[in-house]
């Protein structure tokens, strides 16, 4: 089985917690009210470049690649 995850969880009783569990674990007891809590769907945490939309690392790559072509081209013409 595959190793436990960081999840959000919600009680019915409203309490909204953060707890490890394994990735087909759907319900848990609450950490407040022992009451039964609920994985809740959270935003995946990943940066997009701002402008087009790239990973940075891909963006990054991509800047240092195409200044350095011009700076050869630069040398060359000197």
């Amino acid at each position: 089985m595959s190793s436990r995850r960081l999840f959000d969880w919600t009680c019915l009783n409203g309490h909204t917690f953060e707890a490890f569990a394994y990735p087909g674990k759907y319900t848990i007891p609450c950490g407040v009210c022992q009451g039964k809590a609920d994985r809740q769907v959270s935003a995946p945490n990943i940066k997009l470049e701002g402008i087009t939309g790239a990973f940075p690392t891909a963006y990054d790559a991509w800047t240092r690649q195409h200044e350095q072509g011009a700076k050869r081209r630069r040398e060359r013409e000197e």
